[in-house]
């Protein structure tokens, strides 16, 4: 792939006549600033639509004026050009494409594989740890939620690898009975395993699954007359069925996914709903910066191709959209995955139910968001006004010690 860049000094007409009818990525800058990337299956065609000025929106119109200079790079195919858009936009982050919060503050729940006694645990940050992990979750306390279920039935250790090799005796979440003490070898490392294959189960969504096997095991332990061990299965077996049912259960088995938008002045909320085996699964919020100029089918239809293109999402066989999107975004995904999506706007019964608890669900967070940068911007011009300055940073320090010993010092700025 090569860089080419031209200034727009000229007219954009007879840059065009130089571009190839190849798929790649355009860059529009001011100087040495990147004001916007796109991607075209054919270059040529998608940046001559840059001329035709009455059809262009207004975020296009303003975005041309403040461009000197245009680049672009020919891909070999369009997948490539696909992920090279989502690279340059997530490394530049160009003023007129939408800005995503970074995936590395949503967390995810892990589950290791590269220890004999795998933990369940919360996971922020860069995933180069070993292991899977299911989500993005919208916040800490889902996650939580998720573990501390998932813990009551199943009992899958959550402690450091090095407070796990450091134990002599179980600690206080065995006596609780949240962990089968593998620490200390009160389970064989056979009988663990299987109850880390009934959470890696139910995190992806084959709750089914897990409650069938548990379910037979019940029955054969019953039948060969081990009836403490049948009782404490029919308790899992129950404790299952009590999470299972906490979901919404349609009869629809596909998988799918609803997503709407909502957006206010240059704030936007993107909302999606997953459903899986007919059950409404894991939900998570979105919140970004778009130009307040951009259309909402515009914003959702960038959603979606960075969105589909990070590796911790599962594509769907089915999504539906708040929005009336064109089929495009969903060729070039149905191209990088190699496999056929439906995508749908207009839907009825229970589809309709889930894009409308999307929408309603989206609207109310970013108004709620809204109101408490509105409401903290009020107390930082009040804080301000009684100090006579201009509120641009603020640093607040903590000092603790024990008894008058070990003193530490911390800093938030």
């Amino acid at each position: 792939m090569k860089l080419e860049q031209v200034e727009l000094g000229k007219p954009l007409q007879d840059i065009v006549h130089s571009m190839a009818d190849k798929p790649g990525i355009y860059i529009f800058c001011n100087e040495d600033k990147i004001l916007y990337v796109g991607k075209a299956r054919n270059l040529r065609k998608r940046v001559s639509s840059y001329m035709k000025d009455e059809r262009l929106d207004n975020k296009s119109r303003l975005m041309m004026a403040n461009a000197n200079r245009l680049k672009w790079v020919i891909t070999a195919s369009n997948k490539e050009a696909l992920l090279l858009e989502y690279n340059f936009i997530k490394k530049h982050k160009p003023p007129y494409n939408i800005l995503l919060r970074d995936d590395k503050s949503y967390p995810f729940v892990y589950l290791s594989n590269n220890h004999d006694f795998p933990l369940l645990s919360m996971h922020r940050g860069p995933q180069k740890k070993k292991g899977k992990y299911y989500g993005p979750y919208p916040n800490a306390g889902a996650v939580h939620r998720s573990i501390s279920e998932l813990q009551k039935i199943f009992q899958i250790r959550s402690c450091s690898d090095s407070f796990f090799s450091n134990r002599v005796r179980p600690c206080l979440q065995h006596q609780i009975g949240r962990c089968t003490a593998p620490c200390v070898d009160a389970i064989s490392q056979e009988d663990y395993a299987k109850n880390v294959n009934f959470v890696a189960d139910f995190l992806s969504g084959k709750d089914g699954k897990v409650l069938r096997e548990l379910t037979k095991a019940m029955q054969q332990a019953s039948n060969d007359m081990k009836f403490e061990e049948a009782a404490a299965l029919r308790d899992k077996v129950q404790a299952m069925r009590n999470l299972s049912e906490k979901q919404y259960v349609t009869r629809s088995l596909g998988d799918l996914d609803a997503l709407a938008v909502y957006s206010h002045g240059n704030s936007a909320c993107v909302y999606v709903v997953k459903v899986r085996k007919g059950n409404i699964g894991d939900s998570q919020h979105f919140f970004f910066r778009a130009p307040a100029f951009n259309d909402e089918d515009t914003l959702l239809e960038s959603f979606i191709n960075y969105y589909y293109l990070s590796s911790n999402v599962t594509l769907p066989s089915e999504i539906i959209t708040s929005q009336p999107l064109k089929q495009e975004v969903f060729d070039d995904l149905e191209e990088h995955y190699g496999r056929k999506i439906h995508y749908k706007h207009q839907v009825r019964g229970d589809r309709r139910r889930w894009l409308n608890m999307a929408y309603e669900s989206c609207k109310s967070l970013l108004v709620s968001h809204l109101n408490d940068s509105y409401r903290l911007q009020e107390e930082l011009d009040e804080l301000g006004r009684k100090f006579s300055l201009a509120v641009s940073r603020i640093e607040c320090f903590d000092i603790s010690h024990s008894s008058g010993s070990q003193t530490q010092a911390s800093c938030v700025v």
